[in-house]
Protein backbone atom coordinates (compact mmCIF):
# COMPACT_ATOMS: atom_id res chain seq x y z
CA UNK A 1 0.00 0.00 0.00
CA UNK A 2 2.59 2.96 0.95
CA UNK A 3 6.34 2.71 0.71
CA UNK A 4 8.62 3.83 3.34
CA UNK A 5 12.27 4.23 3.49
CA UNK A 6 14.32 1.43 4.10
CA UNK A 7 16.79 3.81 6.19
CA UNK A 8 15.51 3.72 10.22
CA UNK A 9 16.20 6.76 12.44
CA UNK A 10 17.80 7.23 14.99
CA UNK A 11 15.53 6.08 18.31
CA UNK A 12 15.81 8.92 20.03
CA UNK A 13 15.09 10.92 17.30
CA UNK A 14 12.14 9.16 16.17
CA UNK A 15 10.99 9.40 19.73
CA UNK A 16 10.62 13.38 19.61
CA UNK A 17 9.12 13.72 15.85
CA UNK A 18 6.75 11.33 17.08
CA UNK A 19 6.19 13.29 20.00
CA UNK A 20 5.81 16.67 17.95
CA UNK A 21 3.82 15.09 15.30
CA UNK A 22 1.03 13.66 18.29
CA UNK A 23 1.26 17.33 19.59
CA UNK A 24 0.08 18.68 16.11
CA UNK A 25 -2.89 16.85 17.01
CA UNK A 26 -3.58 17.10 20.40
CA UNK A 27 -4.94 20.17 20.59
CA UNK A 28 -7.04 21.00 17.21
CA UNK A 29 -10.68 20.29 16.84
CA UNK A 30 -11.96 17.59 14.99
CA UNK A 31 -13.02 18.80 11.78
CA UNK A 32 -9.24 20.52 11.66
CA UNK A 33 -7.94 17.39 12.55
CA UNK A 34 -9.45 15.58 9.71
CA UNK A 35 -8.09 18.64 7.06
CA UNK A 36 -5.12 17.94 8.42
CA UNK A 37 -5.10 14.45 7.96
CA UNK A 38 -6.59 14.96 4.51
CA UNK A 39 -3.68 17.17 3.67
CA UNK A 40 -0.66 15.57 4.92
CA UNK A 41 -1.69 11.63 4.14
CA UNK A 42 -2.31 10.06 0.79
CA UNK A 43 -5.61 7.98 -0.27
CA UNK A 44 -3.47 5.00 -0.03
CA UNK A 45 -2.12 5.98 3.70
CA UNK A 46 -5.71 7.20 5.10
CA UNK A 47 -7.05 4.11 3.50
CA UNK A 48 -4.36 1.53 5.33
CA UNK A 49 -5.03 3.85 8.58
CA UNK A 50 -8.70 3.09 8.23
CA UNK A 51 -8.21 -0.18 7.66
CA UNK A 52 -5.75 -1.12 10.67
CA UNK A 53 -8.05 0.48 13.19
CA UNK A 54 -11.42 -1.41 11.38
CA UNK A 55 -9.26 -4.67 11.82
CA UNK A 56 -8.43 -3.79 15.93
CA UNK A 57 -12.07 -3.27 16.09
CA UNK A 58 -13.21 -6.04 14.10
CA UNK A 59 -10.54 -8.48 16.31
CA UNK A 60 -12.19 -7.07 19.70
CA UNK A 61 -15.80 -7.54 18.13
CA UNK A 62 -14.56 -11.32 17.84
CA UNK A 63 -14.24 -11.67 13.75
CA UNK A 64 -12.16 -14.43 12.37
CA UNK A 65 -8.96 -13.83 10.24
CA UNK A 66 -10.97 -14.88 7.25
CA UNK A 67 -14.26 -12.44 7.89
CA UNK A 68 -12.20 -9.46 8.57
CA UNK A 69 -9.64 -10.29 5.74
CA UNK A 70 -12.65 -10.85 3.18
CA UNK A 71 -14.55 -7.66 4.43
CA UNK A 72 -11.52 -5.20 4.70
CA UNK A 73 -10.36 -6.68 1.37
CA UNK A 74 -6.85 -7.02 3.16
CA UNK A 75 -4.61 -10.41 3.28
CA UNK A 76 -4.75 -12.87 6.15
CA UNK A 77 -1.07 -12.14 7.04
CA UNK A 78 -2.08 -8.51 7.59
CA UNK A 79 -4.78 -9.59 9.60
CA UNK A 80 -2.43 -12.40 11.58
CA UNK A 81 -0.10 -10.21 12.45
CA UNK A 82 -2.33 -7.13 14.20
CA UNK A 83 -4.22 -10.29 15.72
CA UNK A 84 -0.54 -11.05 16.89
CA UNK A 85 -0.25 -7.72 18.83
CA UNK A 86 -4.41 -7.71 19.44
CA UNK A 87 -3.42 -11.39 21.57
CA UNK A 88 -0.33 -9.31 23.65
CA UNK A 89 -2.92 -6.45 24.47
CA UNK A 90 -1.11 -3.67 22.28
CA UNK A 91 -4.26 -1.81 21.10
CA UNK A 92 -4.99 -1.26 24.64
CA UNK A 93 -5.00 2.20 24.17
CA UNK A 94 -6.17 2.63 21.15
CA UNK A 95 -9.50 0.42 22.05
CA UNK A 96 -9.48 2.86 25.33
CA UNK A 97 -9.88 5.72 23.29
CA UNK A 98 -12.33 4.43 20.68
CA UNK A 99 -14.57 3.43 24.36
CA UNK A 100 -13.93 7.01 25.75
CA UNK A 101 -14.47 9.37 23.06
CA UNK A 102 -17.54 10.27 20.95
CA UNK A 103 -16.20 7.94 18.44
CA UNK A 104 -18.95 5.22 17.48
CA UNK A 105 -16.98 1.85 16.45
CA UNK A 106 -20.33 0.23 15.90
CA UNK A 107 -21.07 3.14 13.03
CA UNK A 108 -17.47 3.15 12.02
CA UNK A 109 -17.92 -0.54 10.96
CA UNK A 110 -21.39 -0.34 9.34
CA UNK A 111 -20.10 2.52 7.21
CA UNK A 112 -16.81 0.72 6.37
CA UNK A 113 -19.28 -2.09 5.25
CA UNK A 114 -21.29 0.00 3.32
CA UNK A 115 -18.48 1.37 1.18
CA UNK A 116 -17.09 -2.28 0.77
CA UNK A 117 -19.69 -3.74 -0.40
CA UNK A 118 -21.51 -1.25 -2.60
CA UNK A 119 -18.31 0.61 -3.72
CA UNK A 120 -18.02 3.89 -4.19
CA UNK A 121 -20.65 5.79 -5.15
CA UNK A 122 -20.34 7.73 -8.48
CA UNK A 123 -19.46 11.35 -9.06
CA UNK A 124 -21.89 14.15 -8.97
CA UNK A 125 -24.16 16.29 -7.00
CA UNK A 126 -25.50 14.15 -3.52
CA UNK A 127 -22.67 11.48 -3.89
CA UNK A 128 -22.43 10.92 -0.25
CA UNK A 129 -26.36 11.30 0.62
CA UNK A 130 -26.58 7.40 1.28
CA UNK A 131 -24.28 7.72 3.54
CA UNK A 132 -25.43 10.57 5.07
CA UNK A 133 -28.33 9.28 5.33
CA UNK A 134 -27.65 5.94 7.16
CA UNK A 135 -25.61 7.79 9.50
CA UNK A 136 -28.63 10.17 11.34
CA UNK A 137 -29.97 6.47 11.79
Amino acid sequence: MTNISKTNLEPEAEQKLLKQFSNLFADISSRKAQNLFEQILTKSERIMLIKRLAIVLMLEEGFSTYKISRTLKVSDATVRSIRHYHRKNEFNFVLGAVKKTEFDYKKFLDVLDILLLAGMPPRGRGRWQFLKESLRK
